[in-house]
């Protein structure tokens, strides 16, 4: 730039960089950028900042997604991506955007000059400590943040330490290799309680930016059996409501359950997810506490808490996964036999905390919008699985599973009464049972008479003190007068009854009493049939 032309622009033409921005007064001229102001677009970072970041010196909003380039640097955002964290959600719009990045991030990662600037560009918003694997493993394995970078299909010492980690997650670990797009998996609870390990196949020129975010969105601790996730930004999707989804690979491993909600505010919550068995559940389902007759309980129970927001939650799902284990009553292996539990009959009790007692999960209750099972066996991040229980709700509670067994109902095709016909008519009563009921699992069979009918008036006509002719109603014994009209054609007593297995299992039934009009010829009397 001639000095007469920096005398008409007022630059000092003895100083190269009359604004003291990084650019020279004639890189200004080239960059058109106004030399006489170090911040040329107003956005708070000097012209010379934004040339060596390839950001736009002219416009205060590189990426153009309402949040200006100095509040972006500021806060950890890309002012080159209009949604930084790739969260759905604009930056303009993000409120997460503004919480702080975790400090003490730890990174341990094979070489390579994609993880050498993935490293640098982290310490650009936190303090990062590389580590060796050993010096990992050794000193450092209770950190709560920790990020591993290598492929797990190498030979490389982090690769294989995340081979390693993985190797218990199915086709998580299989995905990772074969492509890019699963580069990222994040466990927790690995080595200690509260801790987040990110790993990364090879990292992309923005995943630092969603690491940070997956670091800095939440707290999730993994106890035995129990999973606690701590929200630490913004759930909602723009407006006045929010949402979340828990389906990791360590929230399920250790509580066989996967839960969503959706909250009518903005509200940031703390969701706790407890397994328990029958060991370790303050009350166990049984008839005694609520269970249906002829059900059983599979010992498996999820406790669903969500902190004081639990009034704001509008709708919810929870999918309770259930092992075949869990349906073999006997142990064998086989899920097929009478004892076992039938999966398709599975479904959900709750918790009454009002009454202390077990209620079955249905749809007329108005908290209940739709329940089910899927018997389909799945594997889920390398735990396979029967299939789960299921229910849209209203608002979380404790669960349990149970079911009815596989059970074939007493057969009745063969059934008689011990007697069939009634000799002499002596107004006499004569017990009869009902025989010939089989079980086709080998269950002791249990009958009950329902009813006893006669085709004639219960009142004999010689003497009218002998009402009722029948007894026996709500036992497995029927008492018949053997009595008939001698004007008729005899007398038949017809017996309901109903056959039971005590598994569930029943079958209705009628056998038939006779008590004859005369005597067989040849005879002195009738003998029972049997």
């Amino acid at each position: 730039m001639f000095d007469g032309k920096e005398k008409n622009l007022g630059t000092d033409p003895l100083s190269v960089d009359s604004d003291n921005d990084g650019l020279s007064d004639g890189e200004e001229e080239t960059y058109n950028t106004d030399p006489m102001n170090a911040d040329s677009d107003g956005d708070n970072v000097a012209d010379g900042i934004e040339v060596d970041n390839k950001l736009d010196p002219t416009s205060n909003d590189t990426d153009k997604d309402g949040v200006s380039d100095g509040i972006e640097l500021e806060q950890g955002t890309d002012p080159f991506n209009q949604d930084s964290d790739r969260d759905g959600i604009p930056d303009n719009l993000d409120r997460d955007s503004e919480l702080p990045h975790v400090s003490d991030l730890i990174i341990v990662a094979d070489p390579s000059d994609k993880a050498f600037s993935f490293i640098e560009n982290l310490k650009d918003y936190t303090t990062v400590k590389v580590l060796t694997p050993g010096e990992l493993l050794q000193d450092h394995s209770g950190a709560s943040r920790i990020v591993l970078v290598g492929r797990p299909e190498g030979d490389k010492a982090v690769g294989m330490l995340i081979k390693n980690l993985l190797s218990d997650t199915g086709e998580v670990l299989a995905e990772m290799i074969r492509s890019d797009d699963n580069r990222i998996v994040v466990r927790h609870g690995l080595w200690t309680p509260t801790q987040t390990i990110v790993m990364l196949s090879i990292p992309y020129a923005q995943d630092h930016l969603q690491v940070l975010d997956i670091l800095r969105g939440k707290i999730v601790s993994i106890y035995t059996n129990r999973a606690q996730i701590e929200y630490k930004k913004s759930l909602s999707t723009g407006g006045s409501s929010a949402s979340f989804l828990i389906d990791e690979i360590d929230t399920l491993k250790h509580t066989d359950t996967i839960v969503a909600a959706g909250l009518d505010a903005d509200v940031i919550p703390v969701v706790d997810i407890t397994r328990y068995d029958t060991s370790t559940i303050p009350v166990k389902l049984e008839n005694a506490t609520g269970l249906n007759q002829y059900e059983y309980a599979i010992g498996q129970y999820a406790a669903i808490e969500i902190d004081e927001f639990d009034h704001n939650v509008t709708g919810a799902m929870i999918k309770v996964y259930y092992k075949e284990s869990s349906c073999d009553s006997n142990g064998d292996g086989d899920v097929t036999d009478s004892d076992d539990i039938d999966e398709a009959t599975m479904g959900l009790y709750y918790f009454n905390q009002t009454t202390g007692m077990w209620e079955k999960l249905n749809v007329d209750a108005d908290w209940v919008l739709d329940l089910g099972v899927n018997t389909n066996n799945v594997e889920l991040y390398g735990e396979n699985y029967g299939g789960y229980v299921w229910a849209n709700v209203a608002h979380f509670s404790l669960y349990g599973l149970s079911g009815h067994t596989f059970n074939t109902p007493p057969d009745i095709s063969g059934a008689y009464p011990s007697k069939k016909i009634l000799w002499p008519p002596n107004n006499k009563f004569v017990d009869v049972t009902v025989e010939g009921v089989t079980d086709p699992d080998g269950d002791a069979v249990g009958i009950t008479i329902l009813n006893i009918t006669s085709n004639e008036p219960e009142d004999a006509p010689k003497d009218k003190n002998h009402t009722p002719d029948m007894y026996g109603i709500g036992t497995d014994t029927a008492s018949l007068r053997a009595e008939r009209l001698g004007t008729g054609d005899g007398r038949v007593y017809e017996i309901t009854f109903i056959a039971s297995d005590g598994k569930d299992g029943e079958s209705k039934g009628v056998v038939n009493v006779s008590v004859p009009k005369k005597r067989i010829k040849g005879g002195s009397g009738i003998p029972p049939l049997l």
